[in-house]
């Protein structure tokens, strides 16, 4: 299943068990644990914003990242058992 959709949130965003693509959005909030869960899932993110203090936990997914910024996030990216594929500038 694709979605498509805009995301303006301050709150947690769950992904399982989906393919969606995520553009020219922001996620999370500085205050908030974590922006992006993602579980057993394909998350494409293009022009992206992510604030938190974990900007993406995943377990068994796949992200394709570009353009995506990372802001007051300590630890922007917290894995598992999956490929990370970064084009173009992350960070």
């Amino acid at each position: 299943r694709l979605k498509h959709h805009p995301v303006l949130s301050q709150y947690l965003e769950v992904v399982e068990d989906s393919r969606v693509v995520i553009e020219h959005s922001r996620l999370g909030a500085p205050d908030v644990e974590e922006a992006l869960v993602t579980r057993r899932s394909q998350v494409e993110m293009t022009g992206v914003d992510i604030l938190g203090q974990i900007g993406v936990l995943s377990e068994q997914s796949r992200l394709d990242l570009a353009a995506v910024r990372f802001h007051q996030s300590p630890r922007a990216q917290s894995v598992s058992g999956q490929l990370l594929q970064c084009q173009r500038i992350c960070g």
